[in-house]
């Protein structure tokens, strides 16, 4: 045999083999972090359910300040520092904010997230009392 067709027979048997074998020969090692687990769904449920058993939530109310304090315990519980924020305002002597701060890996990335503990039923006069018992039942109140 000619020694171009040696060359030959040899590239042509390194190619195959380079076809046939390539996770052997070119291995690349990735690895994967396993993301963090999602909250169960079944959390958020729970968690409205214990917000409408405090009943209606009024600033200023009982039920409010304990819903309050409860969720404060509640992110307390897994972990997070709290911080409350005092202030009032024409309708509110005792209020406050729930505040985590959860510090990320970038430096100039912020992300807020907000929502309310409180409930202000704001109710016109040909309002049906009779549906208020299923509005805290679907934890609207």
């Amino acid at each position: 045999m000619s020694r171009s067709g040696k060359h030959s027979v040899l590239l042509v048997l390194t190619l195959l083999l380079t076809a046939l074998l390539p996770g052997e020969i070119m291995r690349i090692e990735v690895q994967q972090e396993t993301p963090p687990a999602w909250p169960e769904g079944s959390n958020a449920y729970d968690n409205m359910v214990s917000m409408a058993d405090f009943g209606y939530r009024q600033i200023d109310s009982t039920a409010n300040i304990n819903a309050r304090n409860w969720i404060a315990s509640e992110l307390e519980s897994m972990g997070y520092e709290v911080e409350r924020q005092p202030f009032t305002s024409e309708v509110c002597n005792n209020c406050e904010n729930i505040v985590v701060t959860i510090n990320g890996t970038l430096d100039d990335d912020w992300r807020v997230v907000g929502a309310h503990h409180d409930a202000i039923l704001l109710l016109s006069s040909t309002f049906d009392w009779t549906n208020l018992p299923r509005l805290y039942e679907y934890g609207c109140v």
